[in-house]
């Protein structure tokens, strides 16, 4: 295992982290909606995984048909966390979207970004910035640490491009601080294929 691979479990991309993710979930016209509201914490592909493990068959069989929609309202959280959550919505091909008058930050934004399509709810926003180590937003640690944040970094700009996110917001997610949040403008969350 690689320093990066070891270090991304102990990079957080929050502020200033919440609560735990807290899970609902109803039915709406034959899709399954899942609400996730919180920070992203270590453990949280597993959390998420017992939440689709005692869904109802009748739900289960919206998410595994590929009609649910994850709605996410979260400044952040570990990012290796974000990026197996990610690879869960991929695995089910389910949407996307961000709260009406919510948000999505940081490692949510990994998240929302698998969506197989992305939308963002009325006066939601959506915002990036670069890793940091240890959870510190601003962290100045030696060399090695700052090596790592920028490979980090890395990693979840190119999951970015993947995702369709136009170049701006790439540019964004290297340069701006992890003490900072850059929010995308309403053009460049359009550029990103996402539906308003």
């Amino acid at each position: 295992m690689t320093r990066l691979s070891a270090a991304l479990a102990a990079l957080t991309l929050a502020w200033a982290p919440a609560e735990a993710m807290d899970y609902a979930y109803h039915l709406d016209k034959g899709s399954l909606v899942i609400s996730a509201t919180g920070d992203i914490r270590e453990d949280e592909s597993r959390r998420f995984l017992d939440l689709i493990a005692t869904l109802p068959l009748s739900a289960y069989h919206q998410l595994d048909s590929g009609k649910a929609v994850i709605v996410l309202d979260s400044l952040g959280g570990q990012l290796q966390a974000a990026l197996t959550m990610a690879h869960i919505l991929s695995t089910y091909k389910a949407a996307t979207s961000v709260a009406a008058n919510g948000q999505c930050a940081s490692a949510c934004v990994v998240a929302w970004a698998a969506g197989v399509s992305k939308s963002v709810g009325e006066g939601a926003r959506v915002g990036v910035h670069s890793a940091t180590l240890n959870g510190v937003a601003g962290h100045h640690g030696g060399a090695e640490d700052q090596r790592i944040e920028v490979e980090a970094t890395g990693v979840m700009a190119r999951f970015f491009q993947r995702s369709g996110a136009p170049a701006n917001v790439i540019t964004k997610t290297y340069h701006t601080p992890s003490s900072a949040i850059y929010w995308l403008t309403d053009d460049e969350i359009a550029a990103w294929k996402v539906k308003k």
